[in-house]
Parts: C-alpha cells; structure tokens; sequence
C-alpha cells in the first residue's frame, strides 16, 4: 500500500513538472490575433512615431499637410491622437450639443428661422424646447448659460440621469446664417473674412459635427487665399468598423470649406481621397481599397 502512495505521488509530480514546462514553451509563441484590436479598441502601441508624443510629426504642430502613407493613417486611427495642437475645438465635459431648431419646438415656432441676436428670444425658445421635453426620458434642468459672438448656450442636466450634460445652443445671425439651399451651407457674416476667421468657422463647423464618431481623425487643417474666396481644407479620417470575421475599412477623406470674401456664401465639399484596410476582427478578413471612394 506504502508502494502504491509513492507511485501515486511521483506520476503527480511528473503530470505537474509537465504541465509548468508545456506553459513556459507556450508563452515563447504569440498568438496573432492578440496583436490586432477588437472593434473600437485603441492600438496600444502604433508603429513609428506615437502621434500623442512625437512633436515633430508635421500635423501635430498644425500647417500646411497633404502627403500621408497608410503607415501614418494607420499610426493616427489606432491611437489616442484627435486633433492638431491649433485646432478649435471645444471642452469634451459635456455629453450632447442641440443646435435648436423649429422642429424641435411647439407649433407655434414651427414657421421661424431659429436665430437671433437677442438674448430674450433665445431663452424663450430654450425654454419652449425644456417644456417640451417634460414628459420624455431625458428631461432637463438649466444649471448655466453664456454666450459668445457665435451662439447662446444653455447648459442643462438630465434630471433622471444627472451626469449627462446638455449644452443647448441657438446660433447668432451676426454670425452665422444656415442656408437650405443645396450645396450652399451657408453665410459667414464676420467682417473681414480672413484666412483666421474661416479657419475658425471651418474647425468649429466640423467638430460640432464630428466629435462624437468614431474614427475621424484629423490630419491637417489649414486656409488658403484665393483671391476672391479664402478655402479651408481639413485632412482626416473615417473608419467603418469590421463585423465578426471582417477588417475596418478605413478612407482619407479631403473637407474643404470655400468661402466668398464678398458676400461670405460658404459652399462645403467632400473628396474620398483613398481607401485603404484597417485592423481585422477574428475570424479573417476583407480588403478594402479603392472601391471605398464610391462612399457617401
């Protein structure tokens, strides 16, 4: 009986010396998917130049940028990088921003062009669009407002989710007048228009548009006088994420905004620069290339 105890132990000693073995040789070997991101995951450490650290990458410092490789597409998508160290863009505190609209108020606004240049009106409209909202699950309460030459802003909280932040805004006709008319957006009322205030307007209309996707990145942003009109014109990145089994579909896109220095008419248009392949989910994956130009 002694005999057998031994013996029992020793094929447990044997069966455990092999199993530490097997997992020291194993951990010598990486399994390739741990190196690429799941959807929506940061690489953690890009190739080359980290674009959070490395200064003396050229759209870091702002300037005038046109020439990327993938390899630096791929360095700016899969990082923490967002913006060039001059880019307008707002504090990240608060969740949402509402640009108010008639169609967001009571019937009897639903007629009016929501913009003005009174404080009086705004609020009444501000006000109007929180009684609105009484019943629904996100109603709101004012905790503060200001106002700047380009917009009133009403800073409101979820009442049943006291985290979220609203910033409710109603843009100033001294400065800005939205236009429905086709490929036209706009018209800049700044006077003069200058290569500083279309690039503000430039930046600032985008972000307020594209803070909250997924993937756009900007490259370069930058204006240039043209004689009649001062164009500025933003470099960055969309990402269409993979499914199971699929990669991101990545595609350099070209933004410019021209702007009439006369009578300030501002036309917007997009230019899919290329596509190219981003990180692939588990499961294998698709290419993506220059069919992604053909994307809206």
């Amino acid at each position: 009986m002694k005999w057998i105890k031994i013996i029992a132990i020793c094929i447990l000693c044997i069966q455990l010396l092999s199993f530490i073995t097997f997992s020291e040789d194993n951990s010598k070997y990486e399994d390739p998917h741990q190196s690429l991101p799941k959807i929506g995951e940061a690489r953690k450490q890009p190739t080359g130049i980290d674009p959070q650290e490395g200064l003396d990458m050229p759209t870091i410092l702002g300037g005038v940028r046109t020439e990327f490789t993938d390899q630096d597409i791929l360095d700016f998508v899969y990082s923490n990088y967002e913006y060039p160290l001059d880019f307008s863009k707002e504090s990240e505190y608060w969740n949402t921003s509402i640009y108010l609209r008639s169609s967001l108020l009571s019937q009897q606004y639903r007629d009016q062009k929501i913009t003005t240049d009174n404080v009086t009106i705004a609020r009444d409209w501000f006000n109007d669009y929180v009684e609105q909202r009484v019943d629904s699950t996100a109603p709101l309460e004012l905790i503060g407002e200001r106002e700047n030459e380009k917009y009133f802003e009403f800073q409101c909280r979820n009442i049943r989710h006291p985290q979220h932040i609203y910033l409710i805004r109603i843009h100033k006709p001294s400065y800005i007048r939205f236009s429905e008319k086709g490929h036209v957006l706009g018209y800049l009322h700044q006077r003069p228009i200058t290569l500083q205030n279309v690039k503000e307007f430039g930046e600032y209309h985008f972000y307020i548009k594209s803070y909250n996707i997924y993937g756009y990145k900007v490259l370069s942003s930058f204006s240039e006088d043209k004689g009649d009109s001062i164009v500025h014109t933003i470099y960055h990145t969309r990402v269409v994420g993979g499914d199971w089994g699929m990669c991101d579909g990545i595609t350099l896109v070209i933004s410019t905004y021209n702007i009439n220095k006369e009578s300030g008419e501002i036309t917007r248009t997009y230019k899919n620069e290329r596509g190219i392949q981003g990180y692939c989910n588990e499961g294998g994956g698709i290419i993506f290339g220059d069919e992604l130009n053909n994307t809206a």
